[in-house]
């Protein structure tokens, strides 16, 4: 019996954790110059029409257009200016911390150290590091990072190990493609298990935004992850009441050191979950969502069950947990597997 773990994980080594001020110091110390003309440039071409100024602006333009030959300019320097000032704002007193909801979902192999460990004994554990992550080259091509071709590097993996029945598991996006994997391995496949899963209604929120310089996501990013252990793209991840504070600051330098590049083409070339994907599943399945999770909510894996051909689904809810359910509840997501593997996939002496 063979498991096979598919998840995204960032390629950079582990790095020394700093306290919070100099975290951000030593992280964007680069980046304070230009965020401010980044956002400038940004919200300019966000808003190219004078139509969304206030009343009194457009007044004001009205008056002066017979004395301009043009107010194209006028705009771009208001725009400009205007968005100078909120920039400086923004970053003085970092009031938009809130202001946006961005997923920025990224991990590394590290993340299922507690399953790695404690599954080993179980059978042969086959991890993988997906183009751009890990161990894996960075593409700086586009194709590479798209569903299709993910989809056939994971085959091609699992080929290279034939004879073995596969359970399945996958995390977040590794859920998705789990569940796109199942119909080309569905003869060796005896279940699967899909933690923090999204269902069809929950595909990542992608916007033009991701079609920016990425000067222009690093800044959104930087803001997103202001607040250090406290920040919303660490608390989007980790339920961080009662989370420990080696676990809040793994997730923070996990945010900060994945790669913009990298992350940006895999969300423009992702193909998510449809209705007939999880239709074609068959095998037993084991849900595990967070109580918690603002990115896939409880809700999405009743979704899934209702969706799915098999019966034999099983949801256990992580209580007091977010995304990253097997970092958070590791025992509950340990004896969840193997009972699941012992009792739903005909493996009866794993489940003691």
């Amino acid at each position: 019996m063979g498991l096979a773990i598919a998840y995204n994980s960032p390629r950079q080594p582990d790095a020394p954790i700093y306290p919070p001020y100099l975290r951000y110091w030593v992280h964007y110390r680069s980046r304070i110059l230009y965020a401010p003309v980044a956002l400038a440039t940004y919200l300019h071409f966000a808003i190219p029409s004078p139509a969304c100024m206030t009343t009194p602006f457009q007044t004001l333009i009205q008056l002066a257009e017979p004395f301009l030959p043009s107010w194209g300019w006028l705009v771009t320097a208001a725009t400009t200016v205007g968005t100078l000032v909120a920039a400086y704002f923004l970053l003085t007193y970092h009031l938009a911390k809130r202001a946006w909801r961005l997923k920025f979902k990224g991990s590394r192999i590290s993340v299922f150290e507690p399953q790695l460990k404690r599954l080993r004994h179980a059978g042969s554990l086959l991890a993988v590091d997906l183009v751009g992550h890990g161990e894996s080259e960075v593409s700086s091509e586009w194709e590479p990072y798209t569903t299709p071709s993910l989809l056939d590097d994971l085959d091609e993996v699992i080929n290279q190990h034939p004879g073995r029945r596969l359970v399945l598991i996958g995390h977040s996006y590794g859920s998705c493609l789990a569940v796109k994997l199942y119909p080309r391995v569905r003869d060796r496949v005896a279940g699967m298990v899909l933690i923090a899963a999204g269902d069809v209604t929950h595909s990542p929120h992608v916007t033009r935004l991701l079609r920016a310089p990425e000067v222009i996501i690093d800044l959104f990013r930087m803001l997103d992850r202001y607040g250090g252990t406290e920040s919303t793209s660490v608390r989007r991840m980790i339920y961080t009441a009662g989370a420990s504070s080696a676990l809040l600051d793994q997730q923070l330098y996990w945010n900060e050191s994945s790669r913009t590049s990298v992350f940006r083409r895999t969300m423009l070339g992702m193909d998510w979950l449809h209705t007939e994907d999880l239709r074609a599943v068959a095998c037993p399945l084991l849900l595990l969502p967070g109580e918690f999770d603002p990115v896939h909510p409880v809700s999405c894996s009743y979704a899934i069950r209702e969706c799915v051909a098999t019966k034999r689904v099983t949801i256990v809810v992580a209580h007091q947990a977010a995304h990253q359910v097997m970092l958070e509840k590791p025992e509950l997501t340990n004896t969840e597997i193997l009972r699941f593997v012992g009792e739903d996939c005909g493996y009866p002496e794993l489940a003691d």
